[in-house]
C-alpha cells in the first residue's frame, strides 16, 4: 500500500462509493444517500454542491472527497466552504468517515490532515469540527490535529457533540499550527511534530 491521497469525488469512484454507501447504510448512516439507489442523482448533487448551484435551504457550498490508497476507497470527507448558523452550532466545516474495515489504521488522521490542506487552499483561516462525544477515535483525531475545545452542545440529531476549532496557518503549506491536542503539530508528510 502507498500513501493515501484525497481525490475529489467523481464518476471514477462511483462503484467503490456504491459499495461504501451500502456499508455506511448497514451502520445506520445516510451520509452517502441516495447513492446506492440512484448514483446519477448523487453525482449530480455532489457537482452542484461543489459549484454552489441549486442548494437546498440551509445548505452551503461543499466539496466531497474520497481517501484512496491505490484504487481502494478508504473513506470519505466533506469540506463546507462556509457556515450557516445551524452548521456553526453543529456540523462545522469538515465531516469525514472511514469505512469499517479500515478503522484503527490512522486514516481518520489522514483524511482530516488532507482536508485541512484543502480548507487552507480555499482561504479558510480556521475550521470548526463537531464530534459526537461518544466517538473516542474521532475526538483523538480532532485533538491530535490541534483542535481547541469550544464546548459541548446537544445536536438536533440527538447526540452530545464536542466542538473543536483548528486555526490554519497563513502559509500555503497547509500545516495546522500547534494546538491543545496531544498530537502536536503536523509536518508536511503528516507525522506528529514536536510540541
Amino acid at each position: 500500500m502507498g500513501r493515501p491521497r484525497l481525490e475529489q469525488v467523481g464518476h471514477a469512484h462511483l462503484d467503490a462509493l456504491v459499495e461504501l454507501a451500502r456499508e455506511y447504510r448497514a451502520e445506520g448512516s445516510t451520509s452517502l444517500e441516495p447513492l446506492p439507489d440512484d448514483p446519477d442523482t448523487y453525482l449530480r448533487r455532489v457537482r452542484d454542491m461543489h459549484a454552489g448551484v441549486g442548494l437546498d435551504p440551509g445548505h452551503v457550498r461543499m466539496t466531497s472527497f474520497v481517501l484512496v490508497d491505490g484504487e481502494r476507497v478508504l473513506g470519505t470527507g466533506q469540506l463546507r466552504h462556509e457556515l450557516t448558523p445551524g452548521l456553526h452550532r453543529d456540523g462545522g466545516h469538515i465531516g469525514y468517515a472511514v469505512r469499517a474495515g479500515e478503522r484503527g489504521k490512522g486514516h481518520g488522521h489522514d483524511i482530516l490532515r488532507l482536508l485541512l490542506v484543502e480548507a487552507r487552499a480555499h482561504g479558510l483561516p480556521r475550521v470548526l469540527i463537531t464530534v459526537a462525544e461518544t466517538n473516542a477515535p474521532s475526538l483523538r483525531v480532532a485533538e491530535g490535529a490541534g483542535g481547541v475545545f469550544d464546548g459541548t452542545i446537544l445536536s438536533p440529531r440527538g447526540p452530545l457533540m464536542r466542538r473543536y476549532w483548528i486555526e490554519l496557518p497563513p502559509s500555503e503549506s497547509g500545516i495546522p499550527p500547534q494546538g491543545s491536542g496531544d498530537g502536536g503539530i503536523f509536518d508536511p508528510d503528516g507525522t506528529p511534530g514536536p510540541r
